[in-house]
């Protein structure tokens, strides 16, 4: 790790001691992530989001984030997400509802309910507890939510076409971490059956928005975004920096929590965890276009962490993780270059067409 340490924000001390908050500090404890500084207080959590609001932007930030606050309702009720803003005056520091902002808004903060640490999925992913039961209770919820959500009208969006350009994105980005995460021999072995996989499978992407299968999703369903109870799931909503964006293939909700279990060595709970939802839902194209997915869901975490790499600074850990992601990314395309040349070979030739 880098040895540069940067230096806390003032504001943390005010709500260390309390002063910017009702809530009683005795259960007060502070942590840290990439995206965040958090602060939690008994059942209540603030979470500051750490990117900066300026003048240039405020304006599409507020839009934004208020319609996080909106989705967030529609994923999770039961998490009580409210949009707050952190203002400062001079020395002083104020944390308000956002309805009742007074201007000089330095950073937006989440404010929602605190769930224990030992319902989240990651923590009993890595205890080995994972299990159907709740397999089952996060595909009822999640479907749930994608019942709750609009589709989008577009004719683009989560088109081949659409797909295809986020994937070639993904490949220039991630050429800047070349021989550092990765190498020259994951970009060769993707890219064709990737190319390969939309070029035949046009009519399959269409169907997907015809039956309105591109719609509001997470975009980040890990395991530390997800809360197991005994009777439902709690889904933790991620930021995210374009309103478009926020639409995709519900299918690429559930290949960021099979990826993660993939990756973890747990690659029957992932068939599992993808048919409980085909079970739930009927919907049946998610295992055709699933393989497709859990490649570019593998590229995605490659670049995501290689950019913390770049941001935070040498760290052994995260460079293992980018790789590791990126090779995933070579054996799921792999496996999608044998799906493509088998349909390839069932296909059948000159057939008569079929009359109605």
């Amino acid at each position: 790790m880098s040895s540069t340490t940067k230096k806390k924000p003032d504001f943390i001390s005010s709500f260390s001691n309390g002063s910017l908050v009702e809530e009683d500090k005795a259960g007060y404890k502070f942590s840290e992530s990439f995206n965040y500084w958090i602060f939690k207080y008994g059942d209540i959590v603030y979470k500051v989001y750490k990117k900066p609001v300026t003048k240039e932007n405020e304006s599409i930030e507020t839009h934004l984030m208020e319609k996080l606050e909106r989705n967030a309702g529609l994923l999770s009720p039961d998490l009580e997400f409210t949009l707050w803003v952190l203002e400062q005056n001079d020395d002083s520091f104020k944390l308000l509802p956002i309805a009742e902002s007074q201007g000089n808004v330095i950073h937006f903060v989440f404010r929602m309910n605190f769930f224990p640490a030992n319902r989240m999925a990651n923590f009993l992913i890595e205890k080995g507890k994972l299990n159907q039961s709740h397999l089952a209770l996060i595909c009822e919820s999640l479907w749930e939510f994608h019942s709750r959500t609009k589709s989008i009208s577009d004719r683009y969006t989560g088109t081949c076409d659409h797909m295809q350009k986020i994937f070639d994105d993904l490949v220039y980005q991630s050429k800047k971490y070349l021989h550092r995460t990765f190498s020259q021999a994951v970009i060769n072995m993707t890219t064709a059956p990737v190319q390969r996989f939309l070029a035949e499978n046009k009519r399959l992407f269409f169907l997907r928005a015809k039956n309105e299968k591109i719609r509001e999703t997470h975009r980040c369903l890990v395991p530390s975004k997800i809360c197991v109870l005994k009777d439902k799931a709690i889904f933790i909503p991620m930021h995210f920096d374009n309103v478009i964006q926020s639409f995709s293939d519900v299918a690429s909700d559930l290949a960021d929590f099979a990826l993660s279990l993939q990756m973890k060595g747990m690659k029957e709970l992932s068939n599992d965890f993808v048919s409980h939802y085909v079970k739930i839902s009927n919907d049946k194209e998610v295992l055709e276009i699933m393989p497709f997915y859990l490649v570019l869901k593998a590229y995605q975490r490659g670049l995501y962490e290689s950019l913390k790499l770049s941001l935070l600074g040498e760290d052994s850990e995260t460079l293992e993780r980018a790789s590791n992601y990126y090779d995933k990314a070579a054996e799921l395309a792999t496996e999608l270059s044998n799906l493509v040349t088998t349909k390839s070979r069932n296909k059948p030739v000159n057939q008569e067409p079929i009359l109605d």
